[in-house]
C-alpha cells in the first residue's frame, strides 16, 4: 500500500493545493498553470498517498484536454497508472466521481476493476454505483441489490450507498429512474457541473 510520507511531502502537497485554491484565473488555466507542478509532485513522492492525491487531481483535471480530443486517453491512462501504483489505497473511492472523463468501454473496465479488486467497501461500492449508473435492465437491477444487500450502511457523501441504491431500485420504472435521482442530487453533490465549469454529464445517457 502507499505510504503515508508526512513531513515534507505532506507539507509540500498542502502549499501546492493552497496556491491552487487561491489562484484567481478561470479553472481551466490553473489547471494549465499548475499541471506540471502536480506531476512533479506525483514523481517524486511516487509511492505515497500525497502522491496519489495528486495524480487524482490531474485525473479530475483531464477533463480540461477535451476540445483537443484526448482527455478520455489521458484519464484511462492516469486511472490504469493509478490502479497498478496504488491499489489499495483508500482515496481510489474518488475515481468514480471522476466518470465524466471515461471513454464508456473504459469506465466499465476501470470500474469493474475496483468493484474487484479494491480491500476497501467505500472504493469497491463507489465503483458499483457508477456502473449502476452505465446499466440499464437486469444488470442495474442487480448491481442495486448487491448495493442494498452489501454496502447499505456505507458513507457516501452526505447519505449512504444503501440508500442511494434503495431510492434508484424504487424509481426502477420511472421515466428517468436512477439517473434522475443522481443527476438531481448526487451529481450536484459531487461538482460535475457548475464551479468547475464542467457539464453534468450522466453515465449511460452516451
Amino acid at each position: 500500500p502507499p505510504a503515508l510520507a508526512g513531513g515534507e511531502a505532506a507539507k509540500e502537497l498542502a502549499a501546492l493545493e493552497a496556491e491552487v485554491a487561491a489562484s484567481r484565473t478561470n479553472p481551466k488555466e490553473t489547471y494549465l498553470a499548475f499541471r506540471a507542478r502536480f506531476e512533479a509532485l506525483a514523481e517524486k513522492r511516487k509511492g505515497t498517498e500525497e502522491a496519489l492525491t495528486a495524480k487524482l487531481w490531474l485525473l479530475r483535471n483531464a477533463w480540461w484536454h477535451r476540445e483537443e480530443g484526448t482527455s478520455t486517453k489521458i484519464a484511462a491512462a492516469l486511472a490504469d497508472e493509478i490502479l497498478e501504483q496504488y491499489q489499495d489505497s483508500l482515496q481510489l473511492a474518488q475515481v468514480p466521481d471522476c466518470h465524466f472523463n471515461f471513454a464508456p468501454a473504459d469506465r466499465e473496465r476501470i470500474f469493474t476493476r475496483l468493484a474487484e479488486k479494491s480491500k476497501h467497501p467505500a472504493v469497491r461500492g463507489s465503483a458499483l454505483l457508477r456502473l449502476a449508473l452505465g446499466s440499464k435492465g437486469d444488470r442495474r437491477k442487480e448491481i442495486l441489490d448487491r448495493l442494498i444487500a452489501e454496502y447499505r450502511e456505507v458513507p457516501y457523501r452526505h447519505t449512504t450507498l444503501g440508500e442511494l441504491a434503495g431510492a434508484g431500485a424504487d424509481r426502477r420504472e420511472s421515466a428517468r429512474g436512477f439517473e434522475d435521482i443522481l443527476e438531481r442530487g448526487v451529481l450536484q453533490e459531487l461538482d460535475v457541473g457548475g464551479r468547475d465549469g464542467r457539464e453534468t454529464a450522466v453515465e449511460g445517457a452516451e
